[in-house]
């Protein structure tokens, strides 16, 4: 095993300029002018195993084999244990995907078969459609959207085939305040089942996104390959991934960034970006939206139509430059703690109006007795009880601490 170097210089190099490293590395495609930037990074007494660490963290690693396998004079100065390491990570990402696309191919038709309207979310649908080698998006599970009248029947054909609720999980309890259920199946991949975009406990009846039809309307088939999938249209798919990825992970990981550059390449010339800002104010997704597509420009530069942001940002300018002082600048580069701390803060400042924080905050610290059970893996009210008195003091201290 190569050891970590714990020199001064390394040390520094690795807070300054990994994060620039594997943004450069980070892309589907890399031209001459990144090439000559990842190359002016390099360095011979690099701490490679500390940037690979770093990598996988990210989500990221498999960008970096593929691309520096390609630059010889790079990947020459890579330990030999490490390129081992990067390969097997790259088709692992690989042979789980092919897996994931070949298990849709099987669900879709089975769901269609008895009008159940499904739509795939998230990395699922990322795949073969905005990257088109299907390695480059680490994925652990498959997020799919149904109308909630048709859960019942969606969950009964797919225990038909063989899809059960994972022992750890108080199903009831998660789908009542989450709206959604997990299923797996041996050999096959977990599914998460939606019934809705914008269910998050403390947001609930904030979000408006999925009150809107136009959601469903504007839905498009898409060929992966593998079988024809039902995906978001561009303007909801990019709206869908600032959301969840600023509400449910604090943009936690460097490929989520990369989902949401690659959505905006892929999908350039369909992109109604006027459309777009008008949802987000009916949404009351402004600032969501500003705060991830701001943090992708000034991570991989200008890719957005110039007044765009500035249109976003109009009435929340305040509040927006705050949140992003206080919380953007190490978001990469923060402890696992840290991050879930900044997104229960942070959030705050993502609500586009301030008479919806009471709300947030009350929820925060008194929620729903689903929400308990499934947090805490309480069944007996009793201990139900003991948490609901906890509870509070429990967060508090987080926050404190």
């Amino acid at each position: 095993m190569v050891k970590i170097s714990q020199s001064k210089e390394n040390k520094a190099w690795f807070s300054s300029q990994t994060i620039n490293f594997l943004t450069c590395c980070s892309r589907t495609i890399i031209d001459e002018e990144v090439t000559g930037k990842i190359k002016s990074l390099i360095a011979p007494d690099l701490d490679w195993p500390a940037i690979i660490i770093k990598a996988k963290n990210q989500g990221v690693a498999q960008f970096l084999y593929f691309h520096l396998a390609k630059l010889e004079e790079v990947w020459s100065i890579v330990p030999d244990e490490l390129k081992k390491e990067l390969r097997e990570f790259y088709h692992r990402i690989l042979a789980n995907n092919w897996l994931i696309q070949n298990e849709l191919k099987k669900i879709i038709p089975l769901l269609d078969r008895v009008c159940i309207e499904v739509i795939v979310l998230k990395g699922a649908s990322l795949l073969g459609s905005v990257y088109k080698n299907i390695a480059f998006r680490p994925m652990i599970d498959v997020d799919l959207l149904v109308r909630k009248q048709d859960l019942p029947r969606a969950k009964t054909i797919l225990h038909d085939i063989g899809y059960r609720k994972p022992d750890f999980l108080d199903q009831q309890s998660l789908e009542k305040f989450g709206g959604e259920i997990h299923l797996y199946k041996n050999g096959g991949v977990f599914l998460d089942i939606h019934t809705t975009l914008s269910q998050y406990e403390r947001f609930e009846d904030i979000l408006k996104i999925d009150s809107d039809e136009e959601l469903w309307n504007k839905t498009r088939r898409f060929n992966n390959g593998e079988g024809e999938i039902r995906m978001l249209g561009p303007d909801h798919l990019l709206m869908h991934l600032c959301m969840h990825q600023a509400l449910a992970h604090w943009f936690a990981g460097l490929f989520r960034f990369c989902d949401l550059r690659e959505t905006i390449l892929a999908y350039k010339e369909e992109l109604d970006f006027e459309y777009i800002i008008k949802k987000a104010r009916i949404y009351k997704i402004n600032k969501i939206l500003y705060f991830a597509l701001s943090s992708v420009q000034e991570l991989f530069g200008p890719i957005l139509p110039q007044d765009f942001l500035a249109n976003l940002q109009y009435k929340h300018r305040l509040t927006i430059s705050i949140g992003c002082f206080l919380f953007r600048k190490k978001i990469l580069s923060l402890p696992d703690k840290e991050v879930a701390f900044r997104k229960s803060i942070n959030q705050l400042f993502l609500m586009d109006n301030f008479s919806d924080l009471p709300q947030i905050i009350f929820k925060g610290f008194f929620p729903s007795d689903d929400w308990l059970r499934y947090r805490y893996g309480v069944r007996s009210r009793i201990k139900l009880f003991f948490y609901r008195l906890i509870h509070p003091f429990i967060t508090a201290f987080n926050i404190l601490s």
